[in-house]
C-alpha cells in the first residue's frame, strides 16, 4: 500500500468516550483514510447523483493534489500517514439515495459502526476518518464528522459534527470549499 505522509494536526483535549475519558494529547500518530461519502445527504441541489459521485472522489484527490491549500497538518497537529484511499473512493457509489428532504439530517451511532468497520483492515493504531454527512446547497453548508477511532476494535476516541460555509466555482470545488473552511477554523 502506498503511503505518503503529513501531519496533522488534533490539540489538546479531554473528552469523554464509553464513560472514559480520553487524552487526544496521548495520540501521536493515527492513519488518515480519507473521506467517506457513503451516507452524505444532499438537501436542495440540482446536479445528478452521478455528478455528485465524481466529484467526492474528487475531493479526496484534491485533499492530497492540493495539500498546501487543505492543510491538514495546520489544522489538526500531529503526524498522521496518508492511507490509500481506495476504501473512500469505493464506498462513494454505496449511497444508493442521495437527496434528502431534511436539511438536519446527520448519520446515526448504527451508521457510524458500519463506516468504521471498514477501515483499517490489519493495521494497527488510531485511524482518522472524516465523513460527510450533509451537503445543504439552499443554506451553501457543508456537515462534516471528525473521527479518531482504534482500528482493530474500532471503538470511538473522538468525535465531533462540524461545518462550513461551501463556495468555489464547480460542484468539487464549492462542496471543498466547505471542507477548506471547516479545515480554516478547527477547534477542540
Amino acid at each position: 500500500m502506498k503511503k505518503l505522509t503529513t501531519t496533522l494536526v488534533l490539540g489538546l483535549c479531554m473528552v469523554g468516550t464509553a464513560g472514559a475519558q480520553t487524552d487526544l494529547q496521548s495520540v501521536t500518530t493515527a492513519n488518515y483514510y480519507g473521506i467517506d461519502f457513503s451516507h452524505t445527504k444532499v438537501f436542495g441541489a440540482s446536479e445528478t447523483d452521478t455528478q455528485f459521485r465524481n466529484a467526492f472522489t474528487n475531493i479526496n484527490i484534491l485533499v492530497i493534489e492540493e495539500g498546501k491549500k487543505y492543510n491538514l497538518a495546520n489544522a489538526f497537529g500531529k503526524n498522521f500517514p496518508i492511507q490509500n484511499f481506495e476504501t473512500a473512493n469505493s464506498r462513494v457509489i454505496l449511497n444508493q439515495d442521495l437527496r434528502t428532504s431534511d436539511k438536519t439530517y446527520r448519520i446515526g451511532d448504527d451508521q457510524l459502526g458500519e463506516i468504521l468497520s471498514a477501515y483499517g483492515g490489519n493495521d494497527q493504531g488510531v485511524g482518522l476518518l472524516i465523513i460527510c454527512q450533509l451537503l445543504n446547497k439552499q443554506d451553501n453548508q457543508g456537515v462534516w464528522k471528525v473521527v479518531l477511532f482504534d482500528i482493530p476494535t474500532k471503538e470511538i476516541i473522538y468525535t465531533k459534527d462540524v461545518s462550513g460555509k461551501a463556495g468555489g466555482f464547480g460542484l468539487r470545488n464549492f462542496w471543498a470549499g466547505s471542507l477548506y473552511q471547516v479545515l480554516k477554523k478547527w477547534k477542540y
